[in-house]
């Protein structure tokens, strides 16, 4: 829990930080891009290792995104390594990402298809959630072939589903219930 707070306070500072220096554009990006070298599972290893000295996580930092991220970000991450602290980035990443996206009235929905979207589709998908929310939309889209066809769609706290998979699951229930 302690965790959690220190992250949404240090994503808090940086997201005022950036705003402040009129480079919260930049910075959001920035933490998108960090947020994909968290996948890497080395990456994490290296944040995380307590056996790696806070002098040597601040040369690794420079060389990996040094003139790749605005010097404010570099700045940002280089304190978290001085003050033992980038354990925190995988939380401070998401916290810093909902923050903004708070601020700036962006909503994250979730479209879970069979099969892909296509650029017709996944576009009008985009306007009808934007449409019906009245503000900006984050779509993420994933692909489970078990849901067989339809879409599930999620925002929120809510869930839309209309895939084939529920459907036959509400036509069995039916089905043993009589």
């Amino acid at each position: 829990m302690a965790s959690v707070a220190a992250s949404s306070r240090y994503a808090k500072s940086l997201l005022q930080l950036a705003q402040q220096n009129n480079v919260l554009e930049l910075v959001n990006a920035d933490i998108k891009g960090i947020s994909v070298a968290l996948t890497s599972a080395e990456f994490v290893d290296f944040i995380k290792s307590p056996i790696i000295n806070a002098d040597k996580k601040v040369s690794v930092i420079n060389a990996l995104f040094a003139g790749k991220v605005n010097p404010l970000t570099l700045s940002f991450l280089n304190l978290l390594a001085t003050k033992r602290r980038e354990s925190l980035l995988s939380g401070i990443t998401a916290s810093f990402q909902e923050q903004y996206n708070a601020m700036r009235n962006i909503i994250k929905a979730e479209v879970v298809t069979a099969a892909g979207l296509d650029e017709t589709l996944r576009q009008q998908v985009y306007d009808l959630i934007k449409q019906v929310n009245n503000s900006e939309v984050e779509v993420v889209e994933k692909v489970d072939a078990k849901i067989i066809g339809g879409f599930i769609l999620n925002i929120g706290s809510k869930q839309y589903d209309n895939s084939v998979l529920r459907s036959l699951q509400a036509i069995k229930n039916k089905l043993s219930t009589n």
